[in-house]
């Protein structure tokens, strides 16, 4: 087969949709979690300002190894 036709070979075509279908899903599980995380976690006192907390970043590790 010619290198050309390889290229729109329906193995090559599910591949593609393969590869771009589990990008996306990855990039919207990410950014959901992220927000989910963000949300639950942003009043905690560990979390850090730096972070979008209200904690601080010199308090991170001050019950350590006692935390919560």
């Amino acid at each position: 087969m010619h290198p050309r036709n390889a290229y729109f070979s329906p193995e090559v075509q599910q591949q593609k949709i393969n590869n771009i279908t589990k990008q996306s899903y990855d990039v919207i599980f990410h950014t959901a979690t992220t927000i989910v995380i963000f949300t639950l976690f942003r009043n905690e006192s560990w979390f850090p300002m730096c972070s979008g907390g209200v904690g601080s970043c010199d308090a991170i590790f001050t019950d350590y190894p006692n935390w919560p």
